[in-house]
């Protein structure tokens, strides 16, 4: 299935609960949609019910991410930057492919070992160069129930 990704912020105030003061938020939320307009639907649907503030969205732009591993035991969610590293048939010279996906994982470190794990039954070679944790509070797929069947099922194999 393929996704389009966009990164939908959002600003609103909040009263700081350490000071009384009003503070602003900004926050970024990652949306499957098929357009600009979806995702500005889609984000307004979702934040409305967890932000009982007033909010705006101040920005949406498209995402260039291949895949997104969901794992709802992480609480940050990581940009990893992955080279998968083939050989073109007609030149025989190795090619290398930079995709970029996202994980949601508790470190850096548990990022890399869940992506090694996602990653273990690829065929061909690949590299994870970069992992940066991202400031996106939460992912919205287009079809949740397939995310949850995918969970359960990894859950199922992982207890064999």
């Amino acid at each position: 299935m393929m996704h389009n990704w966009f990164e939908c912020k959002i600003k609103y105030q909040k009263i700081d609960e350490a000071t009384g003061k009003d503070k602003t938020l900004r926050e970024s939320y990652l949306i499957d949609a098929v357009s600009f307009t979806e995702a500005e639907a889609r984000a307004y649907e979702f934040i409305t019910p967890e932000i009982s503030h007033e909010f705006i969205i101040t920005h949406i732009r498209t995402v260039n991410i291949t895949d997104v591993f969901f794992n709802y035991d992480g609480d940050l969610w990581y940009k990893c930057k992955v080279v998968y590293i083939h050989t073109d048939q007609n030149t025989g010279k190795d090619k290398k492919t930079a995709v970029h996906n996202l994980i949601c994982a508790n470190s850096i470190k548990d990022a890399e070992e869940k992506l090694a794990k996602e990653l273990s039954e690829v065929l061909i070679p690949w590299e994870c160069k970069t992992i940066a944790e991202t400031n996106i509070i939460d992912v919205l797929p287009y079809n949740e129930e397939e995310i949850k069947e995918q969970e359960k099922t990894k859950q199922i194999i992982d207890s064999l």
